[in-house]
């Protein structure tokens, strides 16, 4: 079934005057910020802010039959792919440890090799698996219960403005804060009445952002 695109809304403000929003196509985009360290020479505070985006859903459920032919065509695709140069150094391998078993194997066959030393994939796969073992990735900051699919490293817009000229200094002169996309892979529950979260469409959001604010976010939150 079809699902009108909805725009979800964070209520709350930062300290900042600025509105972690949430937008989704079933629209669910969250704006959540944070401070990011700015050179000490730029007068500008630079912030991060991401717009989660949940797609819409534009069909039902597949059935059991659907399911398997979905499937099937999943695995004729795979057989009939090429490839990859890992795999082909699988079955090389594969190839090179049956003809050392057989009766009549002699080294001099393997030609173009000499003296050098032949790394099994296996080998290879071993090492690999080490060094994910010891690898310590950073953490994340995230809402909790999102799995979401980001859109590249790249900024998908900028909202640019200037503090109040009572608190502005030369070494402080305003806010940059850099908006980055990404996509809702896991669904979530709908939100509580009590939540800070607000389902809208594209077109409401203007009743809880400012105008200037609103101009720069409209311009990545597509209607679909």
């Amino acid at each position: 079934m079809a699902s009108r695109c909805l725009v979800r809304f964070v209520s709350r403000v930062s300290s900042s005057g600025l509105r972690p929003l949430s937008s989704t196509s079933v629209c669910r985009a969250t704006l959540q910020t944070k401070h990011v360290t700015d050179k000490a020479a730029s007068p500008w505070t630079l912030m991060a802010a991401v717009c989660l985006q949940r797609l819409p859903v534009i069909s039902s459920d597949l059935s059991p039959i659907e399911q398997q032919f979905k499937h099937m065509l999943s695995q004729m695709e795979l057989e009939k792919s090429m490839l990859s140069d890992h795999e082909l150094r699988l079955l090389e391998d594969k190839e090179r440890m049956s003809r050392k078993q057989a009766n009549d194997y002699d080294s001099d066959d393997e030609d173009g090799r000499g003296d050098q030393d032949i790394v099994l994939t296996q080998d290879l796969e071993d090492s690999w698996e080490q060094k994910f073992k010891s690898f310590q990735p950073a953490p994340r900051v995230r809402g909790a219960g999102f799995k979401a699919t980001f859109l590249g490293n790249a900024p998908c817009g900028v909202y640019k403005y200037k503090l109040p000229k009572a608190i502005r200094t030369e070494s402080s002169v305003g806010t940059k804060v850099f908006f980055f996309k990404a996509i809702l892979s896991d669904s979530s529950r709908p939100a509580a009445p009590t939540s800070p979260f607000l389902w809208v469409t594209k077109g409401e959001l203007q009743r809880y952002l400012k105008p200037a604010y609103m101009a720069k976010v409209d311009r990545f939150i597509l209607q679909v």
